[in-house]
């Protein structure tokens, strides 16, 4: 017997494809039995569909599920998948055929990454084989989504076959029409499963107008067996390839039949129909939609969303109702009433979770930085917990008006990561997140504008494009030969307890700086003052840094003047004062870097005064943005 053999692997294929339930469950049986028998001297590997396997499963055993693609195995799929197609085509596997199925590859991958949403469907291996076909056999891909939907059924319902010069018992338009009023069916019982008595009695009449002498069964085996699109998922049971292909054909069919747009308008509330509405509104007047998601005053945030999104998509829309979404959206993000700007926030917010485009297995990338709008929620929430995390250089509680819908700049680093935990638990479930690694933020297709940087994880900036040197303006990197989160601690020690004054507090710090050193840092900190301001305004960063570094050994000496100077006038002995000096100047090196320390954290906080009474004037641009990452709690992603 062959399972007696030390190292056998025994691959059992489709545990769910046994027909008959009662010999699936002698199957399951025996599988049982062998493994238990040979469990010492070789493997099983069982394969099955989900569905069919959850009602018979197997006991002890391991139990694997296919997970989405990542964005390494897409480009991989993709690249293996044109080469073995034009292989396949040509016949031959030369350096031509190579190229070709080479630059195929580079196109879709292109077009598949500037397109957050049809990049999205690319995770799933089925749809992206489906993809792949559509842009092989057109050298093109639409870029809108409905589009791609509406080519990848008629090129799998029958037009690739068309195209070779294959007798077709039906066209792919016969077979959208059968399958349209079956996917709205589903669509109105809110199911995926359909059995095939149910699917037959669903279609025998629109069937008998397409071809009489074909029976229901024979159809949807037809289309099974032909297509790809509606799948037997476990016997007697059937589904759409994916969800998305019943939302699509359903929508087609709401078009088509007269009175329909109207019951689809009353659904604008119930969740399960809003992709329906969408593929919609991509083909049709979204007007009636648009205004049944408006009704309420104020609308549900969900109710907005959706309406926003029409619109984004819609292939018309009156007028007057684009002006009165366009308005509440606009006005909402400054409105005085807070409930209306935070219900705004909220539709960008939730806008911006569905534009996220995948990297890997439960990890999504933001495309843009978070708005001022969207941060302004979170901070008015923190301030009802007296806590202020607004940037240190705005002069008010809120952002100015005219930057609602623009990227909020100047966050700190822990603030950038408050926002995240609050976003965390604010969108409790499977997901949480964070900012970006920088390998992350390197393969983001955000198009930052001059000096819009984001923060990442680490505590570092990641600085696609800046008009100045960051480590010279930026308190968080300052390159003194000191660990510059040592200084950053100390920075943020002083002005974290009047964080909504922080602008006063540093002003009055360097005030007091000035009067303490009347004589002793009068002419080089007034020097240092001039010089250093103009070299921020003006970006000469090789000229800032030998500045400041020839300040900081300069401001060691001034300190020792200072104790000096400051023993003169406490003690009034120059006897004592003389021996003071002496003192000072027998420092031991570890002494004397003890007082460089003290002369580089003021001249740290000045730098950063400086940088702030600019960003507040407008002078100096502030670069520290967010951008987020979407990623699966790493308890659930085990589960799955």
């Amino acid at each position: 017997h062959v399972l007696q053999y030390p190292g056998c692997v025994c691959v059992l294929d489709g545990l769910d494809e046994v027909a008959d339930e009662a010999t699936r469950a002698q199957v399951v049986t025996w599988v049982e039995r062998q493994m238990i028998r040979y469990s010492e001297k070789g493997r099983f590997l069982i394969t099955s569909r989900p569905h069919g396997y959850k009602n018979m499963s197997l006991q002890g055993v391991m139990v694997l599920e296919v997970r989405p693609f990542t964005d390494k195995q897409i480009e991989q799929f993709i690249n293996n998948w044109y080469l073995a197609n034009e292989i396949m085509s040509s016949q031959k596997s030369d350096r031509g055929v190579h190229l070709k199925a080479k630059n195929g590859a580079k196109d879709l991958l292109r077009r598949l990454r500037s397109t957050p949403a049809l990049y999205a469907l690319a995770v799933n291996p089925l749809l992206l084989t489906m993809i792949a076909t559509v842009h092989r056999y057109h050298d093109v891909l639409p870029d809108k989504r409905v589009a791609l939907y509406a080519e990848i059924c008629d090129v799998f319902l029958g037009k690739r076959d068309a195209s070779k010069g294959l007798m077709l018992e039906l066209t792919a338009a016969q077979k959208r029409e059968v399958l349209q009023p079956l996917a709205y069916h589903m669509m109105q019982k809110g199911i995926t499963d359909i059995s095939l008595e149910d699917t037959c009695q669903i279609i025998a009449q629109l069937l008998t107008s397409v071809n009489p002498d074909m029976s229901p069964s024979t159809f949807v085996s037809l289309v099974e067996q032909t297509s790809g699109l509606f799948l037997e998922r476990e016997v007697g049971s059937y589904t759409f390839a994916h969800l998305t292909f019943q939302e699509y054909l359903a929508a087609v069919y709401v078009i088509k039949e007269q009175g329909l747009g109207q019951e689809l308008a009353a659904q604008v509330s119930k969740s399960w129909w809003h992709e329906t509405i969408r593929l919609y509104c991509a083909q049709t007047d979204a007007t009636d939609i648009v205004t049944a998601c408006l009704r309420e005053s104020p609308p549900s945030v969900s109710a907005l969303t959706l309406a926003w999104e029409c619109q984004q998509e819609a292939l018309k829309l009156d007028r007057e109702v684009r002006l009165q979404l366009e308005q509440l959206l606009t006005q909402g993000i400054e409105d005085a009433d807070q409930e209306h700007r935070h219900l705004v926030a909220e539709v960008l917010l939730a806008q911006r979770k569905r534009q996220m485009i995948p990297l890997e297995d439960g990890i999504f990338l933001d495309t843009s930085l978070v708005t001022y709008a969207e941060y302004q929620l979170f901070l008015d929430e923190q301030y009802a917990q007296g806590k202020y995390l607004q940037p240190d250089h705005w002069n008010t509680l809120s952002f100015l008006s005219g930057q609602g819908d623009t990227p909020v700049l100047g966050v700190r680093h822990h603030d950038a990561l408050a926002f995240c935990q609050w976003l965390s638990k604010r969108d409790a479930g499977l997901w949480q997140y964070r900012l970006p690694n920088e390998k992350e933020g390197e393969r983001t297709p955000l198009k930052a504008d001059k000096g819009m940087n984001y923060w990442l994880g680490e505590g570092k900036l990641y600085v696609k494009e800046t008009p100045l040197n960051l480590s010279i303006v930026l308190p968080y990197s300052f390159d003194f030969g000191l660990d510059s989160s040592v200084l950053l601690n100390i920075a943020n020690s002083l002005i974290d307890e009047s964080r909504p004054h922080a602008l006063d507090l540093v002003r009055d710090l360097v005030r007091d700086l000035d009067r303490a050193l009347v004589r002793a840092f009068n002419r080089i900190l007034s020097d240092s003052r001039t010089l250093v301001a103009n070299l921020i305004k003006k970006g000469a960063p090789g000229e800032a840094i030998q500045a400041l570094r020839q300040y900081t050994s300069n401001l060691s000496y001034l300190l020792a003047s200072f104790y000096f100077y400051l023993s003169v006038l406490e003690e009034r002995s120059t006897q004592q004062s003389k021996k003071r000096f002496l003192f000072l100047r027998k420092l031991r090196p570890h002494q004397k870097g003890s007082l460089e320390v003290l002369g580089n954290t003021y001249l740290l906080i000045y730098v950063l005064s400086v940088m702030l009474k600019g960003r507040a004037k407008g002078s100096i641009p502030a670069w520290e943005g967010i951008l987020l990452v979407r990623e699966q709690k790493k308890v659930e992603r085990e589960k799955s």
